[in-house]
């Protein structure tokens, strides 16, 4: 048994050190695959050959820089590429003539012109450039994209297998697609659109065009098939439509010289809004959106009907109708020339936007002499307190013939309301018969006090203590007064301490008051800790009250006045309120 173990401890020595010397070939790729093999690096510089029955496999998150050759593919044998979904092919990949049966198996990313003659490419993934030649065969699967796909050249096609893929430029002939699903096949296309077969694929093939540039269309007669430009699809009839445009689909328009309102005094407030009328004389329907900039971002409002129309939202509008925006000035627009744009951009229903028109005017706004405030040109009502206080909301209400606001961005109504104190608040007033607006007035100042005195103690409570700290604050504290006995306020703050007694509950009743006349009263009691649980001391007189529970304490008791014995730990009440001394009995 140890010539066993000694003979086996030689054997993994000499392991070791074949390892260190690097002279056993499993450490690197080999350069023929031959077996299922998983390529952890990329080591060969000249490349990688799959010969027959070889699988080569790259690990999740390899990058390869160097080519990959697929040589077998007889009846018997086949050579196969794995790219899994973390990984990146940058070099070329080989499937030389005659090896059909060869396969490549993409979840990953391809970033080469891939040009395949025989073989089986099956893609989930993404590939920069592929083109289908000879015997090739594509197998485009549920999430494929493509940068260039070119299937012209193929003589098995190429087939969708399952769900949508995406490309920003197909190039196919007639048959150069076909499915074997049983769901409509999608097809995107970024930026380029050449050609769709035959009425073979009638109802199963449609082509996404996701251009936001001009792109045409062009048919040769087929019916059934679908283009959708940016996510709205536009059915193609049977007869033969030669080179529709994209704007000729989107024939959006508008009167972009509608608006104008000529010069107006600082302060204006208008109701004018002008209408600007855009149609749809096109082919799809569409969404509208509108942007503001420079001034106009504030300046405009728009409403459509009775709605008011936010800026950036969609507005749908099929084809064939109209949408009238009325457009008209917000308030208190500021002196100075003002000129806006509002550009209404054209977008699909899924929210992509690849034209617009704009409308723009300029507003000059004028600062004219304003008219002077007449004397005495408001009145202030609401509930009166004390020393020139208001105990409630301040309504002021301007002199007859006029309107007020607080600012010009605000609308002139027949009063306003202040619902705290404002010092000297500015107002303005308009002429209801001319709507001409004062430079800005000033207001006596209004004080307003709507709260009462706040007192850190609840009315109606006992506290068992023999000092309790009260505490009572108010922005216009006046007086507080326990019990009639005035105490000291300073900086709307009265801070005092309320005595207790060892033999009874004392009662204090507590009354503040501040300078508009808000009053806050409330009564405590301060009452001997032994009073929080009824326990009723030995030894010495104390205020007890009737109806109210008291407990013996340990022992035997008599009460003054009564010559029967209790004993302790009982419960009992007295008749009448009055000083008891109980007094313990052995």
């Amino acid at each position: 048994m140890r010539k066993r173990l000694k003979k086996l401890m030689a054997w993994i020595l000499l392991f070791v050190l074949c390892l260190q010397s690097g002279s056993f070939t499993a450490l690197g790729a080999p350069n023929y695959i031959t077996t299922d093999y998983t390529l952890e690096s990329d080591s060969y510089t000249d490349g990688y050959v799959v010969t027959s029955g070889g699988v080569l496999r790259f690990a999740p998150g390899l990058t390869v820089n160097h080519q990959v050759t697929l040589q077998s593919g007889d009846s018997v044998g086949t050579g196969k590429l794995i790219i899994p979904a973390t990984a990146t092919m940058n070099a070329g990949i080989t499937i030389p003539s005659g090896y059909y049966n060869n396969q490549i198996d993409n979840s990953g990313t391809i970033n080469y012109e891939l040009e395949l003659t025989d073989g089986t490419i099956y893609n989930r993934g993404k590939i920069s450039s592929l083109t289908l030649l000879g015997s090739s065969m594509l197998h485009s699967e549920d999430g494929a994209s493509y940068g260039i796909l070119d299937i012209r050249g193929t003589g098995s096609g190429a087939v969708m297998t399952s769900g949508a893929m995406s490309a920003d430029v197909l190039l196919m002939d007639g048959y150069g697609f076909s499915e074997i699903d049983s769901s409509p096949t999608t097809i995107r296309v970024n930026d380029q659109f050449m050609y769709v077969g035959t009425e073979a694929l009638s109802d199963k093939l449609s082509i996404q065009l996701n251009s936001k540039t001009e792109t045409t269309i062009a048919t040769e007669g087929q019916s059934g098939l679908s283009v959708f430009f940016d996510g709205i699809k536009y059915p193609l009839p049977a007869l033969s439509i030669a080179e529709k445009s994209l704007n000729e689909i989107y024939a959006v328009s508008g009167d972009k010289s509608a608006v104008s309102y000529g010069d107006l005094v600082v302060g204006y407030q208008t109701t004018k809004s002008d209408a600007v009328k855009i149609t749809n004389s096109g082919l799809a329907d569409v969404q509208i959106r509108l942007v503001p900039s420079g001034a106009w971002s504030d300046m405009i409002s728009v409403t459509s009907g009775a709605a008011s129309v936010k800026y950036n939202s969609p507005i749908s509008l099929a084809k064939g109708n109209s949408v009238t925006l009325n457009m008209g000035l917000n308030k208190g627009v500021a002196a100075g020339t003002n000129t806006g744009n509002l550009s209404v951009q054209l977008c699909t229903s899924e929210g992509i936007c690849y034209d617009s028109f704009d409308i723009s005017a300029t507003v000059v706004v004028k600062k004219e002499p304003s008219i002077s405030a007449p004397s005495d040109f408001y009145t202030l009502s609401g509930e009166k307190g004390e020393n020139g206080f208001y105990t409630s909301d301040v309504t002021v209400t301007p002199t007859a013939g006029y309107r007020i606001a607080k600012s010009l961005e605000d609308d002139f109504t027949d009063t306003i309301v202040y619902s705290s104190t404002a010092k000297t608040p500015g107002v303005y007033l308009s002429k209801k018969s001319t709507g001409q607006i004062t430079e800005q007035v000033k207001l006596k100042t209004i004080k307003i006090d709507k709260t009462k005195p706040e007192v850190n103690r609840t009315s109606g409570e006992t506290y068992y203590t023999d000092k309790l700290t009260v505490k009572v604050t108010d922005d216009h504290l006046s007086t507080v007064k326990v019990n009639g006995e005035a105490k000291t306020v300073e900086d709307g703050k009265a801070t005092f301490k309320l005595e207790g007694s060892d033999n009874e509950e004392k009662k204090y009743v507590i009354r503040a008051e501040d300078k508009a006349g808000n009053v806050k009263k409330i009564t405590v009691y301060v009452a001997p800790d032994w009073m929080e649980n009824g326990k009723v001391p030995g030894g010495k007189a104390v205020k007890l009250y009737k109806n109210k529970k008291y407990k013996f304490g340990d022992g035997n008791f008599k009460v003054s006045g009564d010559s029967t014995t209790y004993k302790g730990g009982k419960a009992f009440y007295v008749t009448q309120s009055g000083e008891y001394t109980l007094s313990n009995v052995n």
